[in-house]
């Protein structure tokens, strides 16, 4: 009977933190945070603490600066997310970087090979090109076959925060912005 009488008493922070086993700045603290009722009895805030704690063992209430909720969310998440990626690679709707890399760096190198054969090609079939003319084409040809032949799609080459991947320098020109170029005689 004394204890359901203690039950029904008005509840002091000390009197309480004694009972369950908290300093009186942790009661005072379950107050401010809206856990414990000011001036509720010690059944009150007996029930209200452990409704807490089952609260925070089930994970549906913060503990510091740690949210189990937001963090099994953010797991889920997650979670699903690699889900949907690996499925979407089942369905071929994605490939992965380094698949995508080498048959982009194999098409170069095939390229590369094609633009090694255009000036022997021009001088063989003879169309009153000089030497220059051949120079400043083979120079050309050059460059464009050793950037092709040098390709190497790298996660650096996409994760350069100020780099366009759009620009000339980055990736496919905008067709809007790029001035067709009318053909020059040669010769």
């Amino acid at each position: 009977m004394i204890l359901i009488e203690v039950l029904d008493q008005p509840a002091t922070q000390k009197a309480f933190g004694d009972v369950v086993g908290i300093s009186q700045p942790a009661a005072s603290d379950l107050i401010k945070r809206g856990v414990l009722r000011p001036g509720g009895t010690f059944g009150e805030w007996i029930r209200a603490y452990c409704a807490h704690q089952r609260e925070i063992a089930a994970g549906r209430v913060a503990v510091g600066d740690i949210n189990l909720v937001t963090e099994r969310a953010r797991l889920a998440s997650e979670q699903a997310d690699r889900v949907a990626m690996l499925n979407a690679e089942r369905r071929r709707e994605l490939v992965p970087l380094g698949w995508v890399a080498a048959v982009i760096a194999r098409h170069c190198r095939q390229i590369a090979g094609i633009f090694d054969g255009i000036v022997p090609s021009l001088r063989r079939i003879d169309i009153n090109l000089t030497a220059a003319d051949l120079e400043h084409l083979e120079r050309e040809i050059t460059k464009a076959r050793n950037l092709a032949g040098e390709f190497d799609l790298t996660t650096a080459d996409l994760d350069e925060p100020d780099r366009d991947p759009y620009s000339i320098e980055g990736g496919l020109p905008d067709t809007e912005e790029v001035e067709p170029q009318e053909a020059q005689p040669v010769g």
